[in-house]
């Protein structure tokens, strides 16, 4: 009986010995389900590093931890006063066994401007730019070209030909908008006689020698920006000149888009 007992004892540790290692074996991490994903993000806005990454793990054992560097681990996916740029999210579950998921994060300018305008008489400054803004900044401040910021939000005593609107806000924002005043010049009221009697005749731009035929509208619309630089620092016409008005009046045109008008 007492060698029964000995032999059973025995049996007992040595089933103990062989199981025991399988509790404490390295969990394999190649073969882990663990997912880490973004949930939510926001972008920095005017470089103030408000930014936002919040990500969430799942199919990890135990409970989770994240990093944004891969060094320094929180027990939340919420990461706050980021910049614009391209980081890197970590999970860690339990078993140490690490996902990884990238996020990117832009600068948004934070303010979104509309602008109308009033034609304003070719040669004059009788328009006017009329600006409306939106943004989480207050205080808003206008700038017409390179003009001084001041709060008032039109301009009036403008000339014709494109203009640049900057508005910023107490917060840094700060945003263009290219605004085109027009002079309202007619391409057959005005400008075509001008090309017509001065450009379109014989030996020049009349569709000989190989050179742009200006009695097309077609043509003279595809070179009206060479028009305007040729007829503004007088080398063309080849004979005879134009007025100045003549030459501001093309330039107006053109400045106004070359329009069919």
């Amino acid at each position: 009986m007492r060698r029964n007992l000995l032999l059973l004892t025995g049996l007992a540790v040595f089933l103990s010995s062989c199981g025991g290692d399988d509790e404490d074996a390295t969990p394999d991490c190649t073969v882990s389900d663990l997912v880490v994903s973004i949930a939510e993000s926001s972008n920095d806005v005017c470089g103030q590093g408000i930014g936002e990454i919040e990500a969430t793990a799942t199919d990890g054992a135990g409970s989770y931890e994240f990093s944004i560097d891969g060094q320094s681990f929180q027990s939340n996916g919420l990461f706050t006063g980021l910049e614009a740029g391209t980081y890197t999210v970590t999970v860690r579950d339990a078993n140490d066994c690490m996902k990884t998921v990238a996020a990117s994060l832009s600068d948004e300018d934070g303010l979104t401007i509309e602008a109308t305008s009033t034609s304003s008489t070719c040669g004059a400054s009788t328009g006017a730019i009329a600006v409306e803004t939106t943004g989480d900044g207050g205080n808003f401040q206008y700038r017409l070209d390179d003009g001084a910021f001041g709060s008032a939000s039109e301009f009036t005593g403008v000339s014709s030909g494109l203009h640049i609107v900057t508005v910023k806000d107490e917060i840094g924002c700060e945003e263009d908008k290219e605004v085109l005043v027009l002079s309202g010049v007619s391409f057959k009221d005005q400008v075509s006689s001008i090309i017509t009697n001065n450009c379109a005749v014989a030996t020049c731009h009349n569709g000989t020698a190989g050179i742009p035929n200006f009695t097309s509208f077609g043509a003279i619309q595809e070179n009206a920006a060479t028009i305007k630089v040729t007829t503004g620092n007088k080398t063309m016409p080849k004979v005879g000149s134009l007025t100045d008005l003549e030459i501001q009046t093309i330039a107006c045109w053109v400045d106004d888009g070359a329009k069919d008008n």
